[in-house]
């Protein structure tokens, strides 16, 4: 049961990503409920600013979307690895290529499926923003992991004395 709920977020992540894959969050479908949510918080825009802002509101959901995905299927193979293997010691290394070995394959799939919906475009740019999201994450997971790891470890070594 914990390996399953291990990769309940993960899977969940994925499905979002999927239903956002659709014709009814293509960029026509999106612009106009984003911009009144953007005039409602910062105010009436132009219409040549605000293609270049939901532009950028959208290549930022890909980066938070897979960084958000990237984590999740981190924790996954983590949890994953450390229930069920010997590779405890190398488990947040081998979960990280993991995480990006996925992310990337899910990304890519995405960009080809997009590629037959008429109202939907398809570009490698995308799959590197996405990447791009999930390489901030693992940094940023990798980072945590290293700053907090090193009191426990150095608690759990053996104390020497200054004569020794």
């Amino acid at each position: 049961m914990r390996l399953i709920s291990a990769w309940i977020p993960a899977i969940c992540a994925i499905a979002i990503i999927v239903w956002e894959s659709t014709e009814r969050f293509s960029s026509a479908n999106t612009s106009a409920p984003l911009r009144h949510l953007w005039e409602l918080w910062a105010g009436p825009v132009s219409d040549q600013v605000w293609l270049l802002i939901h532009h950028h509101i959208r290549k930022a959901g890909h980066v938070l979307g897979y960084g958000l995905l990237s984590g999740f299927i981190f924790r996954a193979w983590f949890l994953t690895i450390n229930l069920a293997s010997a590779l405890r010691v190398l488990a947040w290394q081998v979960s990280t290529v993991m995480a990006l070995a996925c992310t990337l394959i899910i990304a890519t799939a995405d960009e080809v499926h997009q590629r037959f919906l008429i109202s939907r475009s398809s570009s490698p740019r995308d799959v590197a923003i996405d990447m791009a999201g999930a390489l901030t994450a693992q940094l940023l997971i990798a980072t945590f992991i290293l700053l907090y790891s090193q009191p426990r470890q150095q608690a759990l070594r053996p104390q020497t004395s200054p004569e020794s």
